[in-house]
Formats: C-alpha cells, structure tokens, sequence
C-alpha cells in the first residue's frame, strides 16, 4: 500500500508489503494514524465519524514480476 489518505491528508499506510497468496486474510486497524508531514510529527489522530478514507494498492505477482495492477477504494465513515 503506498498511499492511504484521510479526509484530505496523506497518512501512513496502514499495511506493509506482503508476499502472502491472494486468499490470506490481511488485516490492520486504521482507528488512530499519523499525517505524513513535518506540521504533524508526533501527532496520534483517531478516525471518526464523516471522515472520508482512501487506499491506494500496487499488487505484484512473484510469480510474473512484470504484471501488476493499481486499486483504489474510498469510503466515508457513518454515524453510528
């Protein structure tokens, strides 16, 4: 995952490259995250409600390294 963007901001990406099949189930939580940026070092902030979150995917094949694919989804957080 090389980019992930909350309401706007860049953050860190929630999950790290993988080499596990397509079938694993990977997961994280993305409930706190840091921005990327010097204004924000340091800084914890929580998801919550109406924020908008965007994750960008490079999938890579081992098995075929010159084919690959980009994905993207993006949600918006409800109301409880």
């Amino acid at each position: 995952m090389p980019q992930a963007v909350v309401s706007g901001y860049e953050i860190n990406p929630p999950y790290g490259p993988h080499t596990k099949p397509s079938s694993y189930d990977f997961h994280s939580s993305v409930k706190g995250y840091q921005r990327k940026g010097k204004k924000w070092k340091g800084r914890n902030f929580t998801i919550k409600t109406n924020d908008e979150i965007s994750f960008f995917w490079l999938i890579k094949s081992i098995s075929h390294p010159k084919s690959g694919a980009y994905r993207t989804i993006t949600c918006k957080v409800p109301s409880a």
